[in-house]
């Protein structure tokens, strides 16, 4: 049966007068009775005695009205709750960006940016681990990430906008016994610890996988990160982007055999609300 005549029928048993409930309804007096006619057709039974004096509920028209009021009542709460969430969406941008990435360099441009075309637009901004942020994009829980591409495929189902290529550098801290070189070999490489955070990824050898270091150490977060680099127990590789190689740290060119750009990207899902804004993300002057 047609949802639509059964909330025509509910406005008729609530009054129990087709004029009234016409008048509710904004169609005619003709309009409703026939649709009403029309459901008693699909149900095979009269829902309502009509007289030239009175209307009233048979039985099984009773019956539909116990059963269908609380369901019309549910479909209403979610229509109302749906178009919510849809107004929250139009007017809130929920951000998640590579917690290694510079704040004022890279996302702060961006945010700018958002914010000079979509005044009104509430941005909530967070920081993340990369596997982390683009399960939560996945999820439907954030609605941009801003973050460094390692492999290509992890983001094939989203759109994806590179905003600037960045050259990947060795970073070590002053404890380092390459502290103070201008260059280090791949032979070197091969005798020193490279130093991990953990992106969440079951492969250990996945970023990088080019670089043939001695051995490689996964941390736990970003703090250890860069506490085992400033302590000098091995070098990572990062890039110019890498919001934390400010300080008593020295950045090295890779060896030409290791040497590659690292691409900072912004994704977000393709029928997105905003993706003609997001779209123009590319056109943001990042500089490093």
């Amino acid at each position: 049966m047609d949802i639509r005549r059964i909330e025509y029928f509910i406005r008729v048993a609530e009054t129990l007068n087709f004029s009234e409930a016409a008048k509710k309804l904004h169609i005619s007096h003709q309009a409703l009775s026939r649709q009403i006619q029309i459901l008693e057709q699909e149900a095979g039974v009269r829902l309502l005695e009509r007289t030239t004096t009175r209307v009233s509920l048979t039985e099984v028209g009773q019956k539909l009205y116990d059963l269908y009021v609380p369901v019309l009542d549910s479909m209403h709460r979610a229509q109302a709750e749906l178009k919510e969430f849809i107004r929250y969406k139009k007017n809130t941008l929920r951000v998640g960006y590579f917690a290694a990435l510079s704040y004022p360099r890279i996302v702060a441009p961006l945010l700018r940016y958002i914010r000079s075309l979509l005044p009104d637009v509430s941005i909530n901004v967070r920081a993340m681990l990369i596997d982390t942020e683009r399960a939560a994009l996945m999820a439907d829980e954030l609605d941009l990430v801003v973050s460094v591409m390692t492999d290509s495929d992890e983001w094939e189902k989203m759109e994806v906008l590179t905003l600037i290529e960045e050259e990947a550098y060795i970073l070590i801290g002053e404890n380092h016994s390459w502290s103070g070189k201008t260059s280090v070999t791949a032979a070197e490489i091969a005798q020193e610890t490279m130093i991990e955070y953990d992106r969440g990824s079951s492969d250990f050898s996945s970023y990088m996988p080019q670089i043939k270091a001695g051995m490689r150490m996964r941390v736990p977060n970003l703090e250890t990160y860069m506490a085992r680099i400033d302590q000098g127990d091995g070098f990572s590789v990062i890039g110019l982007a890498y919001g934390r190689r400010e300080g008593s740290y020295q950045m090295i060119p890779l060896p030409e055999e290791y040497r590659r750009k690292i691409p900072v990207i912004c994704a977000y899902k393709q029928l997105h609300p905003m993706a003609d804004v997001l779209r123009t993300l590319k056109n943001v002057d990042i500089r490093l």
